[in-house]
């Protein structure tokens, strides 16, 4: 796994969406990285890390990829901010029964959850041979067909920076990524019910959960109600922005972060 690490203070995780990479934070990295220890990975398959044949299906691989980065590196606490899919992907890794690492603190960004019912129709798609056999010719056109699908995660796409979509579309050109895309959807909406019948268990831990009040790919109104699975949790609604906050609005979205970081401490690497 390919990562990313800069800064000094307390330890924070950065996980990356579904077809994303930690290029994904390239608008948070320094600003985070003058108070906090940042570590941002590419999870397998996405980005810069390794892909290889036939990739597992479902959540549980992605799941032990990141266990086993956190062990690989020497990181037995710290605290985590996950994004879209990779917010599903740490708390299946990080509940009570299934990780070695201690959490201190939780930052989910309008993670996919069971609450939300977008896009679950793209990702059954996807995971039959059928809807396999039609996007494969489709990523051909990746470069004009992501800079669309961008537009759609912004709550405003003027504000797309140059060389987003570029960023975006040249990792996915690398053989095996959109294998690893259709592992990751099989047993989509089933997985989302597991980690949410999960979260009773899970550790009690200051949790902030934020949201773009735009989001088109997962749904606002989910925010509230994952927000109540936390005892104390605290919500952050980002009205104008869309499904990625961190990008769109990258002043705003660090000091939220950095706020939350600060208030609630957090080992030093």
């Amino acid at each position: 796994m390919r990562y990313l690490t800069g800064g000094s203070g307390p330890v924070l995780v950065l996980l990356h969406g579904l077809m994303g990479y930690s290029f994904s934070w390239r608008h948070n990295l320094e600003a985070l990285a003058q108070s906090l220890t940042v570590i941002a990975p590419d999870l397998p398959g996405m980005g810069y890390s390794s892909r290889v044949a036939n990739p597992e299906a479902g959540l549980a691989p992605a799941s032990q990829s990141l266990r086993t980065f956190l062990k690989r590196i020497g990181l037995s606490s710290g605290a985590l901010l996950a994004s879209s899919h990779g917010g599903a992907v740490a708390l299946d890794a990080l509940g009570a029964s299934s990780s070695a690492f201690r959490l201190e603190n939780l930052i989910l960004v309008s993670p996919t959850n069971a609450w939300s019912r977008n896009g679950e129709l793209t990702a059954r798609t996807l995971a039959t041979p059928v809807g396999r056999a039609i996007f494969r010719p489709l990523s051909r056109c990746m470069g004009p067909l992501h800079g669309y699908l961008m537009g759609r995660l912004y709550g405003n796409e003027r504000l797309i920076s140059p060389g987003t979509v570029e960023g975006y579309t040249y990792p996915i050109g690398i053989p095996g990524t959109l294998d690893y895309l259709f592992a990751r959807v099989q047993n989509w909406r089933e997985e989302l019910q597991q980690v949410a019948a999960g979260l009773a268990s899970f550790p009690q831990v200051p949790v902030l959960v934020m949201w773009g009040g735009r989001d088109s790919a997962v749904d606002p109104a989910s925010a509230e109600i994952l927000a109540r699975q936390f005892p104390g949790a605290e919500l952050a609604i980002l009205p104008e922005a869309g499904h990625i906050p961190y990008e769109e609005v990258p002043k705003e979205f660090n000091r939220i972060v950095l706020d939350f970081m600060l208030r609630n401490g957090g080992r030093k690497l």
